[in-house]
């Protein structure tokens, strides 16, 4: 949820507290917001409005300051639409199911794969601590250790670039085969 969404929310249940069921403000804040407005239109000036309600004046450019803000949040645009918007809360538990359930999913699939290989004898692939552990294991004992696998795609397409001096892609074709085995020498 963006930022700006969680202050409108805070804001309008901020509101929500302070105003009565009926949608008016208690008298000391409709005063508090009749002064304002008064130093807004300079019909009064800060200090004037400070001592008229009874606060300090820096009191006072804090309660503006809030009440210029209000007046922005509530002139944001609403977003349109009927529909009643999920509480956090039950959003987040939503989420929270959906993620178990996918979980789940995943365990039984991993499961099918599993007894799939088993019931066919083909071995897990060996996994990329494997054959790390296997290329280091190699470069110990001197050997070039095990090939590293090939894009199939990535060859068939440099078979497939048009080469020679018409077609403009020559050095390309011959740049990504030297650069895999500009790869397979460093490691």
């Amino acid at each position: 949820m963006s930022a700006k969404r969680k202050t409108r929310k805070r804001q309008a249940k901020a509101a929500q507290r302070t105003t009565k069921p009926d949608g008016q403000a208690s008298a000391r804040a409709r005063q508090l917001a009749s002064v304002v407005l008064e130093v807004l239109a300079g019909l009064r000036s800060p200090q004037e409005a400070s001592e008229a309600v009874g606060l300090s004046t820096q009191r006072y450019y804090t309660l503006e300051a809030r009440a210029i803000e209000g007046l922005v949040a509530a002139l944001e645009p609403r977003p349109r639409g009927g529909g009643r918007r999920k509480s956090p809360d039950k959003e987040r538990a939503e989420l929270e199911a959906r993620c178990e359930q996918l979980e789940q999913e995943l365990r039984r699939a991993q499961a099918l794969v599993r007894v799939a290989r088993r019931s066919i004898k083909v071995p897990a692939a060996p996994s990329k601590k494997d054959r790390e552990k296997a290329r280091k294991t190699a470069k110990a004992k001197g050997k070039r250790g095990p090939r590293r696998p090939t894009v199939r795609a990535r060859k068939l397409a440099s078979k497939l670039r048009p080469s020679g001096p018409d077609g403009g892609d020559a050095g390309a074709e011959a740049g990504s085969d030297d650069g895999d085995a500009a790869r397979r020498e460093a490691s």
